[in-house]
C-alpha cells in the first residue's frame, strides 16, 4: 500500500512538471504563443481587461490565433495537474492535523483555484473564437477570475509556510519534552 502512494505521488508531481513545461515552453506553450504578438504572451497570469486583449490579440494573424487555441489544450492540463499536485503537497504538509473542516478549507484553496482557472480558460478560448469581436463584460468577468485564481495561488503558498512553521514547532516541542 506505501509503494502505491509513493507510486502516485512520484506521477503527480512528474505530470505537474511536464505540464508546466509545455504550459510554459512546449509546442504550444506561452512562450510561443508570444512569439506571435510581440513577446505579451497569454493574459492569463496577469491584469488585463478588454483593451489589453485587444492589444495582444490583434498582431497575432490566424496561425497565431490558432496556436494560441492549443495553448489552452495545455492550460487545462495544467490545470488539473497543478491542482493534484496543491492538493497534495497542501494536505502532506497538515497531514499532523486532524480536524476536518480544516482539512476542508485548506483543500479548497486549490480546488477554488482550479474552478477559476477552468472559467478564466473557457471565457478566454471563447474569445479567441470571436475575436476581432471581444466581449467587454467578459473579458472583465475573466479578469476577475483570473485575480481570485492569482489571491488562491497566493493563499496556498502562505498556507504551505503556515503549515511547514507548524511542523517545526511542533516537533521542537515534542523533542523539548522528550528530552525533559
Amino acid at each position: 500500500m506505501r509503494q502505491n502512494r509513493i507510486i502516485i505521488r512520484v506521477v503527480i508531481v512528474v505530470m505537474f512538471l511536464i505540464s508546466l513545461y509545455m504550459t510554459e515552453a512546449g509546442f504550444w506553450g506561452s512562450q510561443v504563443v508570444a512569439t506571435y504578438n510581440g513577446g505579451f504572451g497569454t493574459v492569463d497570469m496577469k491584469s488585463y481587461d478588454a483593451e489589453v486583449v485587444r492589444s495582444a490579440l490583434a498582431p497575432m494573424g490566424a496561425e497565431g490565433l490558432h496556436v494560441y487555441r492549443l495553448y489552452y489544450l495545455m492550460d487545462f492540463m495544467f490545470v488539473l495537474c497543478f491542482g493534484a499536485f496543491q492538493i497534495m503537497l497542501i494536505n502532506d504538509v497538515f497531514s499532523f492535523q486532524k480536524n476536518r473542516p480544516v482539512t476542508i478549507a485548506i483543500t479548497a484553496v486549490p480546488v477554488i483555484r482550479g474552478l477559476c482557472d477552468v472559467v478564466e480558460n473557457l471565457i478566454l478560448l471563447r474569445t479567441l473564437n470571436t475575436f476581432p469581436q471581444i466581449n467587454e463584460t467578459a473579458i472583465s468577468v475573466s479578469a476577475q477570475f483570473t485575480q481570485v485564481k492569482l489571491l488562491c495561488i497566493r493563499i496556498w503558498v502562505i498556507l504551505i509556510l503556515v503549515g511547514v512553521i507548524l511542523r517545526i514547532v511542533k516537533r521542537l516541542r515534542k523533542h523539548t519534552h522528550s528530552q525533559a
